[in-house]
């Protein structure tokens, strides 16, 4: 009765199993992460290829060429129309500035991205408990109390996608609802913003979620809750499984907040602002002080410095939101597909008993 459920509803549409083979089952989700960790190129060498792509080169070439060209023309001026080289006293003062400001803006770009990842970790703990608590620690009595299992799981991993877009700004529940084919989400009545009629109107919208900005992450999060409250009704949870469970999800709300944080307070526009003029007023000079020295090597030696100073605020530029699309961005969607992989294989056969694997008492050596 019980036992033909489990494995045959799984959260992700393209694994299929059978009943009578869960090893089979685990067994392909096993070689779908192996072959997963094998092609990521955190554990393998970069390509040239990526290498490039990876960089910063693609974000601040035409800069370089610029302060190339710009060097190019001021050597040229000094050595055939009129002597302009400077003193180099200008580099001395500037050098020692523009070291602290993209110190300062380089840790704070990296400190949000290592802020970012570290809550994609506790998203990655509160996940697995609430699943364990869920699959493990909750009593089933019948097939719908395994198939109501199934389908909190099935909250719990749109939870987890619903905040990847959530920071990625992509409002609304179409992301998530091919995860969750079983919620009829709606919009809440209000008053506040909408009359009745235009209220109404919006939740009889095929559309509607275009229409409205919602925190799709924490309308999830109710139906986890609902669902939790149900099984300690139905006295399938007991006291300590039911704090448990709530409590879990009280830190993945609270490192939601956490993330939205990260993603909505960027380093304030002034600053950069002013960094970008001062690091441009500094390589815009910069040819007028190395004249003297390095004549027409001034070009070179300028469009290093070009790229390693531009490089460096590239680089804090390419890292400081990394919930986005870029490629050096935080892998949010290979997160949020492991985190489901998991889910799929604590699924994929009955909770564990504990005389599945204890041994008989005659095997045990005194």
């Amino acid at each position: 009765g019980i036992n033909a459920e489990y494995g045959q509803i799984f959260i992700s549409p393209h694994i299929h199993s059978t009943p009578h083979a869960p090893a089979h089952t685990r067994s392909l989700i096993s070689n779908k992460m192996k072959s997963k960790i094998e092609n990521s190129a955190v554990h393998r060498k970069a390509t040239w290829y990526e290498c490039l792509n990876l960089g910063v080169i693609r974000l601040i070439w035409y800069k370089v060429i610029v302060i190339a060209i710009w060097s190019a023309a001021v050597t040229a001026i000094h050595k055939y129309v009129l002597p302009i080289a400077l003193e180099s006293t200008f580099i001395t003062v500037v050098n020692v500035v523009i070291s602290m400001i993209l110190a300062f803006r380089t840790n704070t770009a990296y400190d949000r991205f290592w802020e970012g990842r570290r809550l994609w970790g506790s998203l990655y703990t509160g996940a697995r408990n609430i699943g364990r608590l869920i699959w493990v620690n909750t009593k089933e009595e019948t097939q719908k109390d395994v198939m109501e299992k199934k389908h909190a799981l099935l909250v719990c991993v749109g939870l987890i996608y619903s905040i990847k877009h959530h920071l990625r700004e992509e409002y609304g529940f179409d992301n998530v609802k091919h995860l969750v084919p079983h919620l009829k989400l709606k919009a809440k009545k209000t008053t506040k913003f909408y009359s009745d009629e235009d209220t109404d109107s919006l939740i009889n919208s095929p559309n509607y979620p275009s229409h409205i900005k919602s925190n799709c992450p924490i309308d999830l999060t109710q139906q986890i809750s609902t669902y939790i409250t149900h099984a300690k009704e139905k006295n399938h949870m007991d006291v300590q499984c039911y704090t448990a469970c709530l409590n879990t999800l009280i830190s993945i709300v609270d490192t939601i907040s956490s993330l939205e944080r990260v993603q909505t307070t960027p380093l304030p526009r002034a600053y950069t602002l002013h960094l970008e003029h001062v690091l441009w007023m500094y390589l815009l000079m910069l040819p007028f002080q190395l004249l003297k020295a390095y004549n027409w090597w001034t070009v070179l030696v300028c469009g290093l410095a070009a790229f390693c100073f531009l490089g460096i605020e590239g680089m804090a530029f390419e890292i400081e939101n990394p919930f986005g699309y870029d490629l050096n961005d935080l892998k949010v969607d290979q997160f949020c597909d492991d985190i489901r992989d998991e889910l799929e294989e604590l699924t994929a056969v009955p909770p564990p008993k504990v005389s599945d694997w204890v041994l008989p008492e005659a095997t045990l050596i005194h």
